[in-house]
């Protein structure tokens, strides 16, 4: 299972929306659920010292 995949798997289990999750792994409110989409469809990998 892919790195977005699993984002996306774990997301929706904790019943969590991308803006929510974007904002509390520290990202601005204003792009943070583009960024997780961006990482959700693969167009984008997260850095590693964001998946530690």
């Amino acid at each position: 299972m892919a790195i977005g995949e699993r984002i996306h798997f774990f997301r929706l289990l904790r019943g969590m929306t991308q803006k929510y999750l974007g904002t509390a792994v520290g990202f601005p409110e204003r792009s943070a659920d583009v960024r997780l989409a961006q990482y959700e469809t693969g167009s984008r990998k997260p850095k590693a010292d964001l998946t530690a």
